[in-house]
């Protein structure tokens, strides 16, 4: 599609926490249509996509309800510590006993967070919102859970768009048979087109760049993500609204096809038929397992699960941001209808 003119609302601002001063975060911050409107929409980065990526769905998602003549809530993107261009490194990071690269995990990420929702409110002269819809890719559907299971009711939960979430309890690597182990039943044990030399690479290089071991650019440790999140189908969220019920959910995969022809191309050079046996299988089971989450009706899609975003890889927001404007604005229609009716 064309290029998105990105409106200047979201240019980013800097803003510094109040326990690291010196450590600017930068955000952009979207007022609402109506300034009594108690809804913020905070968009959560993975980690190889920063804040602007999310921007050409902003832009667009404006577009189409300014055109709608519809009201539009307080959206929020930010950069985390050691992310994007400009925020500053975690001042945590460089503490005393901190192993490099393993400063802070994603406990602390969600922790940041709380508070930066309510110093960005305070800075924009906005009163902290009551309710939260959290659109989230890759490790920020992890992020979005944990902060949803600790922050009940501060402000409420309300919905969570998971696009292609991080299989936050793999390990990256047993998911691929072990050709070396001697408990490997033999070549004739692998689908067809699929090769023990392919199965060994893959895991390899999977190990070396995915592994929850590896440092990243952004110093954010993944070592004990399976610990926080062991299960993809627990813990079971609430949305701390009056009914008791969990939050609204839409769980959003990658088009396979298209992760696997991407996989092949890249930098990995992982051969399609490797993806389709072993990679896709595993995250298929793993969105299964997270409309689990939340209340059964509490779940926008009647399609399957998950829902999958045609033509698109790990990075949805990326690859079609039309497609995911359409998303939030469902969600943002489904946020209304249950809770404000």
């Amino acid at each position: 599609m064309a290029a998105v003119a990105i409106p200047p609302e979201l240019v980013p601002h800097a803003l510094s926490l109040p326990a690291k001063p010196n450590a600017p975060i930068h955000y952009t911050y979207v007022a609402p249509s109506d300034a009594t409107s108690s809804t913020l929409v905070v968009f959560l980065n993975g980690l190889m996509m920063p804040q602007a990526g999310w921007h050409p769905a902003i832009a667009l998602l404006l577009r189409q309800r300014k055109l709608a003549a519809s009201a539009w809530p307080a959206m929020m993107t930010y950069d985390r510590y050691g992310q994007g261009q400009t925020s500053a490194r975690d001042p945590a990071d460089g503490l005393p006993g901190k192993e490099p690269g393993h400063g802070h995990d994603v406990a602390d990420v969600v922790t940041d967070l709380h508070v930066l929702i309510k110093e960005v409110c305070r800075e924009r002269g906005g009163h902290p919102p009551s309710r939260l819809v959290l659109i989230a890719n890759s490790i920020g559907c992890a992020i979005a859970r944990l902060y949803a299971e600790r922050f009940v009711g501060a402000p409420n939960v309300s919905a969570i768009l998971m696009l292609d979430s991080i299989m936050a309890n793999s390990d990256f690597v047993s998911m691929f048979p072990n050709p070396d182990s001697p408990s490997f039943p033999g070549p004739s044990s692998l689908p067809d087109g699929v090769t023990e030399e392919e199965v060994r690479d893959t895991r390899l290089k999977y190990g070396k760049m995915f592994h929850p071991s590896v440092v990243n650019a952004e110093g954010l440790s993944r070592r004990n993500l399976a610990e926080l999140l062991p299960h993809s189908n627990t813990p079971i969220l609430k949305s701390g609204d009056l009914d008791g019920k969990g939050p609204l959910l839409l769980v959003v995969g990658h088009d396979p096809e298209w992760f696997a022809k991407e996989g092949e191309e890249g930098s990995m050079h992982t051969p399609q038929a490797v993806t389709m046996s072993y990679v896709n299988p595993a995250w298929q089971r793993y969105n299964e397992g997270l409309v689990a989450i939340t209340n059964r009706d509490r779940y926008l899609a009647t399609e399957k699960v998950p829902l999958i975003a045609p033509k698109c890889g790990h990075f949805i927001q990326r690859d079609d941001p039309l497609f995911v404007a359409g998303l939030v604005d469902k969600i943002l229609n489904a946020v209304d209808a249950t809770f404000d009716s």
